[in-house]
């Protein structure tokens, strides 16, 4: 079995294990990030007191009740669990004559038959998928960058902890308290009935909090792959959760609690707000195929992660279309900050110290300071903003706007986000989800105008019904709303709806006026970001053959390497021919530790018959050998950001802006 893909969730008194629960990763990722959880807690991982994490973690934290995963897997992650500890405790069982006691605790059989039952019965349509959201958090609060994690197992159940090299220490149990102090205070507010409506009333947080800063040392095991975490001097004591402030004393370990104390409500209401607050929940379908448009796609996070780090300033791929300001040659190969790449992809290497990253024109630019919509108001004048209106075609679930509008950058930069759907049913369940992560939606365009001028703050939202195939009423949309950005993820796969997808960017880039925006020295100029996962040759042909009579291509491809093996972009544009770092890693990272796979974007070609030039080359020189190996690697399941990926297909990022002659015309 294949090691535990790098997470990258800024963790420090999360479990590693419950970031990959939340996403439905697979059982098998989700038990090894546990068994190293455990480990990093000083608590065998098949012993009671790790049985009772999985109950807390698993079954109470209030995320998982308000936002239940997907059932089956919740199933299957219990059945794979209780049969570990079932096998691996029947040798130790057979050595001792005097432990007749079941291995399995009662609490832990009976959420596994609860949760059974309930799959059963309930025939769920919808679930949620909810990712760890560093932006969500206080503006000032620290985000983490990587730690390490145990592989997963070769085969059978999960190995023995001795026979495994315990991982860095997140999140250890002090001396002066009980395991069950080890646990964030929202996992004590015990196993209240765990709603099972997908419609339920959103409930919104009002105060977010932050996270303390920890150190995870690499050993120097190739074995462990960078996890996440936040960083501090070794020699500092380990810190658990802001809201933990005992001074660790040495006393006796107390056996974990099966009955959780019972809170009172102020403590059961805070408990439960905050750890809400660092997360982005996303309501979609309990099965990835039954409707495309409710699941998410791995072209969606590459997305994600590519806008978050280059609204941030941290990479420039896309500035010379969006308008945004690039870094000193001193800020592109600088060391990282806490608000580094968006929760990496492999994560920054572990010996590697933060330091701030600075944003050059950005760094005094500030969000308003009332919300009356006044920027010019605030005490700091916004030295620029490029205020984007940005539209996305085959919005799906809505992650785009959900995960990104807690950014300050994302703020002071986009004016609006129209995101559409040619479904009502899809169009309603991305309101619901936009709903849900606190975004106030506009009812249309008239609105969003009004608001830009003296209504809401922006950026102002709107959820819409676009059928690629209403060209006048397209038209009348797009010149309404003024776009500047088309985003287009996991879009092109039938060749039939093709000429329609395509006339739909091409209106979108000429139904206003095409003249660049300038303010000073930096400029934005419509253009068309499409990620696309790349099944076949022949569709991804007939797509850039219709894009190429209006428009010029800029591409690039996602590849997974070992970092020292890749030529990193002097400022991270891609401009020079370099690679465009993809997550929380740089150039220090790549000398510290050459052999760390990490993902990045290549810029690339493509070629007449719908192909990606790199990929033809590497298939082509490596034989069939190389070339098994090769889609391996690049098809390999892990981190992109925050979020765990089953990749299907190469993965190319392309930039459609019109060419000349028809911006002249």
């Amino acid at each position: 079995m294949e090691p535990l893909p790098p997470n990258t969730s800024s963790l420090c008194s999360l479990p590693r294990s419950l970031i990959l629960f939340l996403q439905s990763a697979p059982p098998t990722i989700v038990l090894s990030a546990f068994q190293a959880d455990c480990e990093s807690r000083g608590v065998p991982w098949c012993s009671a007191e790790a049985q009772m994490f999985a109950v807390e973690w698993f079954v109470r934290h209030p995320v998982v009740k308000k936002y239940p995963p997907r059932r089956r897997m919740v199933r299957g992650l219990f059945k794979a669990y209780i049969n570990a500890v079932e096998e691996h405790c029947v040798g130790d069982y057979a050595l001792s004559s005097a432990s007749s006691e079941d291995p399995v605790q009662t609490e832990l059989i009976e959420e596994f038959i609860r949760v059974s039952v309930i799959g059963e019965a309930s025939g769920q349509d919808l679930c949620f998928k909810t990712f760890y959201n560093p932006f969500g958090s206080a503006p000032d609060t620290p985000v983490i960058t990587s730690a390490s994690v145990a592989p997963t197992p070769p085969s059978g159940p999960l190995m023995s902890p001795s026979a495994i090299r315990t991982p860095p220490q997140v999140h250890p149990v002090s001396p002066g308290s009980s395991l069950r102090a080890s646990l964030s205070p929202e996992m004590h507010t015990g196993s209240s009935q765990r709603s099972l409506s997908a419609h339920s009333e959103p409930t919104h947080t009002l105060s977010p909090h932050g996270l303390p800063p920890c150190i995870v040392v690499n050993d120097g095991s190739k074995e462990l792959l960078p996890m996440a975490s936040v960083r501090s001097p070794p020699t500092s004591p380990s810190q658990r959760s802001p809201r933990h402030h005992q001074h660790q004393q040495q006393h006796p370990k107390v056996p974990l609690s099966s009955h959780p104390p019972a809170p009172t409500p102020a403590s059961a209401a805070a408990a439960a707000a905050l750890p809400l607050d660092q997360f982005s929940s996303i309501r979609v379908s309990s099965e990835q195929f039954s409707n495309v448009g409710l699941s998410l796609w791995p072209a969606a996070f590459v997305m994600v992660q590519l806008l978050a780090q280059e609204l941030k300033g941290q990479t420039h791929m896309l500035a010379d279309v969006l308008g945004l300001p690039r870094a000193t040659s001193s800020t592109a190969s600088s060391s990282t900050s806490p608000a580094r790449l968006l929760a990496a992809s492999n994560g920054l290497h572990p010996h590697t110290t933060p330091t701030p990253l600075s944003l050059g024109p950005m760094v005094n630019c500030s969000l308003r300071s009332s919300n009356d919509g006044n920027a010019g108001s605030s005490s700091v004048t916004k030295l620029y903003s490029s205020q984007l209106r940005i539209l996305e075609l085959g919005a799906g679930v809505g992650l785009t706007p959900v995960y990104l509008h807690h950014m300050k950058e994302y703020q002071q930069h986009v004016a609006s986000f129209l995101a559409t759907d040619y479904q009502e049913s899809i169009v309603d369940n991305m309101r619901f989800n936009m709903a849900e992560n606190g975004i106030r939606l506009v009812s249309d365009s008239q609105a969003a105008k009004c608001g830009l001028e003296r209504g809401p703050t922006p950026p102002l939202h709107r959820a819409a019904l676009l059928d690629w195939l209403n060209h006048d009423d397209n038209e009348k949309m797009f010149m309404e709303d003024e776009v500047d950005v088309t985003l287009v993820a996991d879009c092109v796969y039938d060749t039939d709806v093709i000429p329609a997808l395509v006339d739909t960017i091409h209106l979108a880039l000429t139904a206003r006026s095409t003249a660049p925006y300038t303010s000073g020295t930096l400029r934005k100029k419509p253009c068309c970001i499409v990620v696309q996962t790349h099944r076949q040759d022949t569709t991804m042909q007939k797509f850039f053959s219709s894009v190429r009579t209006f428009g010029q291509v800029r591409s690039y491809t996602l590849v997974r390497q070992v970092v020292g093996s890749l030529r990193i972009s002097e400022d991270h544009s891609g401009d020079d021919g370099g690679c465009v770092p993809l997550g929380s890693w740089d150039r220090q990272a790549q000398l510290l530790d050459p052999d760390q796979v990490v993902c990045a974007l290549m810029p690339d070609v493509i070629l007449e018959d719908g192909s990606m030039r790199s990929a033809s080359r590497q298939w082509h020189s490596n034989g069939a050998n190389g070339t098994a190996a090769a889609a391996e690697a690049l098809l390999a399941d892990g981190m992109i950001g925050p979020f765990y990926t089953s990749m299907v297909g190469l993965i190319g990022v392309h930039v459609i802006t019109l060419q000349a002659a028809k911006v002249a015309g």
